[in-house]
């Protein structure tokens, strides 16, 4: 059933129970929207411009607005709100906002800072003394699936073996948006570069570098 008032009346037994109270006794697995099962949500306190929160880590609270007018409101087109936030540095989008609660994140803080965190994640690369390698080239990037649960950015890069210096194109694919950045070779060693991506849920993403022009110069990834 979906979208039934909780205080719905129903027959139990030759008794009338209301739908909330027959779930509870029934030990069913169900869901209200407000959560408390609520016909509304009520307002608290006298109305203000500005609302003040404290939130610890992985904590929720439910907020809501109430419009007062005196014409029949059809509909909301726009709606916008200024947030200011003493929240510290954090490898997870310290800040989410749900609206109507069904589960759908639609915005969440995903300005990158300068510094990285997390864990550093291999894809293909292994540890045996006997490696394969492939050539960089213009024609034929070399590419790697991997896992990302959030991140407000990306670093995205590759242990080469090469001489030389050449253009590095390195491209993610697979979320949202592709987005792609350069970078410059100069040596064997790992290169890379950052990627303004921001990822809000878990996702794979398909990281690919390329060499941009066809230089004497060639470098190899080993894998």
């Amino acid at each position: 059933m979906d979208n039934f008032p909780s205080n719905s009346t129903v027959s139990y037994y030759s008794q009338n129970i209301t739908l909330k109270k027959l779930l509870e006794s029934s030990q069913t697995i169900f869901s209200c929207s407000p959560r408390n099962c609520d016909k509304s949500y009520k307002t608290s306190g006298s109305g203000t411009s500005t609302k003040s929160l404290t939130l610890s880590a992985n904590e929720n609270k439910t907020i809501g607005l109430k419009i007062n007018t005196n014409n029949l409101l059809e509909s909301v087109n726009l709606f916008t709100f200024n947030l200011s936030s003493n929240a510290q540095d954090s490898c997870n989008p310290p800040l989410k906002f749900d609206i109507f609660d069904d589960g759908v994140i639609e915005w969440a803080y995903d300005k990158p800072t300068t510094s990285f965190c997390g864990v550093v994640n291999n894809v293909c690369f292994s540890g045996s003394t006997t490696l394969s390698s492939s050539s960089l080239s213009r024609d034929y990037p070399f590419c790697g699936e991997f896992s990302v649960n959030q991140a407000p950015g990306l670093w995205v890069g590759a242990n080469l073996v090469g001489t030389g210096s050449v253009d590095l194109e390195f491209r993610v694919t697979g979320s949202t948006d592709d987005k792609t950045c350069v970078t410059v070779a100069s040596g064997s060693g790992e290169v890379g570069c950052s990627v303004n991506l921001s990822i809000i849920e878990p996702t794979n993403i398909t990281v690919c570098v390329i060499q941009k022009n066809n230089y004497q110069n060639t470098y190899k990834l080993y894998y």
